[in-house]
């Protein structure tokens, strides 16, 4: 079976958006349930804010 997108190029900057539009999507997903598994209060801003921050003091890490 043929590509119908012969091009190697062309291919990969087409895939390359979608995948990274969908790496973005799981990401987020993943964060928030952390969050939700780790008991962050969603109606705290600094809480959701430490999502951003990545720092090992964050309240989305186990501890």
């Amino acid at each position: 079976m043929e590509p119908r997108i012969q091009n190697g190029f062309l291919r990969a900057i087409i895939f390359m958006p979608i995948w990274f539009v969908t790496l973005a999507l799981f990401m987020t997903l993943t964060s928030v349930l952390l969050m939700f598994a780790s008991g962050v209060d969603m109606a705290d801003e600094n809480a959701v804010q430490a999502l951003f921050d990545m720092s090992f003091d964050s309240p989305i890490m186990f501890s």
